[in-house]
């Protein structure tokens, strides 16, 4: 599998803690150990490369590709509920960037669209991402794991059934998950809408779990070849 998306420090106020990881770098982190040909294609600015490799070093990440980008981009929270401040924009990847794979995962990144040619796409749409950046990418099946306010930024105001049914089509997508926090999440396809309930956990940290959400079902559905309900 191939995995691309940003890595940027984050701060958290209360409680304190320092991590340097973001949406790429974290699912990269969460599938180290179970893909084992994954790569990780993401972006740095030089006097960040060697905190980047160290830390995918650390946790296993097989292979990596940093591309160039114009400065540091980091998340400050209040709280780990908090929407964060984003420090450092613009931050844009200094050179045109193209992946092509079997499984590719791909985030938003602030540092701009990546074009991706693959098999089997999962797009979580961050930072904004938009309907033509998804449909500009190619890939025989997609799969577009969002939250709410993400699908909302893509579509429009409706029930969360309806916005998700309206992005399927206009996307041309297999699946679209909707993760709702401690409500669980939703799978809809052509052909069924299913509820699926929030596993408990012993521990929570709010900071990156939609990024590691989207990770294990990347790895299942696209993959492993799992049906959408079971990923």
């Amino acid at each position: 599998m191939i995995v691309v998306g940003g890595a940027y420090t984050e701060r958290c106020r209360d409680p304190g803690a320092l991590d340097f990881l973001g949406s790429g770098l974290r699912a990269a982190a969460a599938l180290a150990s179970l893909s084992p040909e994954l790569t990780l294609i993401s972006a740095i600015e030089p006097e960040s490369r060697d905190t980047a490799e160290a830390t995918a070093a650390g946790y296993r990440i097989p292979h990596r590709t940093w591309h160039p980008r114009a400065r540091p981009l980091s998340f400050l929270y209040d709280t780990p509920l908090s929407s964060p401040v984003i420090a450092g924009q613009p931050a844009l990847i200094t050179e045109a960037v193209t992946v092509s794979g079997e499984t590719v995962l791909l985030f938003g990144m602030l540092e701009g669209a990546i074009t991706v040619h693959a098999e089997k796409l999962i797009v979580d749409p961050q930072h904004d991402i938009t309907l033509e950046h998804i449909l500009a990418q190619e890939t025989d099946h997609l799969a577009i794991v969002s939250n709410v306010s993400e699908l909302r930024t893509l579509v429009g105001q409706d029930s969360i059934e309806r916005m998700a049914h309206r992005l399927l089509v206009a996307a041309h997508a297999e699946v679209v998950v909707v993760k709702r926090g401690a409500l669980g999440a939703v799978v809809v396809t052509e052909a069924n809408v299913s509820p699926i309930g929030a596993v408990p956990t012993a521990r929570t940290w709010p900071i990156g779990s939609g990024d590691a959400f989207s990770a294990g079902f990347a790895l299942a559905w696209g993959e492993r070849g799992l049906d959408p309900v079971r990923a």
